[in-house]
């Protein structure tokens, strides 16, 4: 059990797992630019010579419990954005022109899974 818990800690076969699902990811998108961000995941989870958390002190255990707080909000907002704009949204029927079907203000659970990722139209895209 030691062994398997040991495994799947390495960093090399956490690279591999998080570069295969990024990669499936923008396949799945469809932006290939997005590949330019590999040398992020490689100095992550390989080199780490970058600082990716520039509050926290390297080898520091003990954090403040405000910088906790930041950091889980952070990644409460990026991960409940990830997840509408790509897996799942919450609708409200706005009109009665589903009258017998739904009544107005039902609320609809739309999967995107199904359709792909609706993503923002802006110049730079």
């Amino acid at each position: 059990m030691e062994k398997i818990k040991s495994f799947l800690k390495n960093r090399y076969f956490l690279f591999a797992v998080s570069t295969t699902i990024f990669i499936l990811w923008v396949i799945w998108v469809g932006n290939y630019w997005l590949l330019f961000g590999l040398p992020i995941f490689f100095d992550y989870h390989i080199t780490r010579k970058v600082n990716w958390t520039p509050w926290k002190k390297r080898g520091e255990k003990k954090r403040s419990a405000l910088v906790e707080w930041v950091d889980a909000i952070i990644f409460a907002v990026i991960a409940a954005t990830l997840i509408r704009m790509f897996f799942i949204e919450a609708y409200t029927i706005p009109t009665s022109s589903m009258e017998k079907s739904m009544l107005v203000g039902d609320y609809l659970f739309v999967s995107k899974v199904s359709y792909g990722p609706k993503l923002p139209n802006t110049p730079i895209s």
